[in-house]
């Protein structure tokens, strides 16, 4: 499939162990360009579910686990619109895997975001520090923000990251939703172990 003229210039890696398929077209990278013409601080929103894909057989042997739809996308406020730029199908959720297609997609030279938004995924945050920051892991790209913050750093240090990483707002809220509820009555233990 990959070799078809229809889909030679759009599936850009895809393996069956485990199954994965990276995909972008041309005219996607021309609008990703075009967009980061026209703003300073590109701003690329990625997310990723699961509801999506059925799982199948693999050559009618075995079946696939979980396949999530990976999206990166821009928002273009004036037009209010959002635009798809680059897809990832796959059933692995690693941080090598989500590294992997960040990197083969920021390699059809293009310019980097300057800002992310994604969910508290773990293996997605740390993907994203690796691949568009100047930060080899999350920890450290967490422990510079806090430095900058508290003005241990100055913000024009070359240590200020090349991209911000920002956790969506909804996700957040959504987790927040399902915590269980504080009652006032009930010491807090994480204070009553400091007090020890």
């Amino acid at each position: 499939m990959k070799s078809e003229n229809d889909y030679k210039n759009i599936l850009h890696d895809m393996g069956s162990h485990p199954f994965f398929i990276h995909y972008h077209s041309g005219e996607q990278i021309h609008m990703y360009r075009k967009y980061c013409s026209s703003n300073p601080y590109p701003k690329l929103i990625i997310d990723a579910t699961g509801s999506i894909i059925k799982n199948f057989y693999k050559f009618n042997l075995e079946k696939t686990r979980s396949i999530f739809l990976y999206e990166a996308i821009i928002y273009d406020e004036v037009n209010e619109q959002s635009t798809t730029l680059t897809n990832m199908l796959t059933e692995r959720h690693t941080t090598i895997s989500i590294f992997n297609w960040l990197a083969k997609w920021l390699s059809c030279n293009i310019p980097q975001p300057r800002q992310t938004v994604c969910d508290q995924s773990l293996a997605l945050l740390s993907a994203i520090t690796q691949c568009f920051t100047q930060y080899s892991s999350l920890q450290n790209y967490i422990q510079v923000c806090g430095d900058l913050l508290t003005d241990q750093i100055p913000n024009n240090s070359h240590w200020v990251p090349k991209c911000f990483i920002r956790i969506d707002v909804a996700h957040f809220i959504r987790l927040a939703s399902k915590w269980p509820p504080q009652n006032p009555n009930t010491p807090n233990t994480r204070s009553e172990e400091r007090r020890v």
